[in-house]
């Protein structure tokens, strides 16, 4: 279906619909990798509207690892709110991480 779409439909489908917005994000972020849109990923699009559209208030996101939540709810769903409000505020909350010294790949300073 988005084959067949003008640039300028296209363009107004990114700004509609979160979920071809995101799905549009990821090959910029995954070069390598191929986006195979699946079921779960449609729902998590459809409660992040829901989100924006403020029908939901709180919304946990519980899938396991590689499942594609951070990229929706915490890179696509902010970068596509602050697209149609620019004066939107995100607060953004990461696990924690060793600090890049830890990592053998980087060698500590002498």
């Amino acid at each position: 279906m988005i084959e067949n779409l003008t640039r300028a439909e296209h363009e107004v489908l990114l700004r509609q619909d979160f979920a071809a917005f995101a799905g549009r994000c990821f090959p910029d972020l995954n070069p390598q990798t191929r986006l195979v849109m699946n079921w779960h990923l449609e729902v998590i699009a459809a409660k992040l509207m829901e989100v924006w559209q403020g029908k939901i208030r709180r919304l946990i996101i519980n899938l396991p690892p590689r499942h594609l939540k951070s990229l929706l709810a915490s890179i696509a769903y902010p970068a596509w709110c602050l697209g149609h409000d620019p004066s939107a505020q995100f607060l953004s909350v990461s696990y924690a991480q060793d600090p890049p010294t830890s990592s053998p790949a980087i060698a500590a300073p002498s």
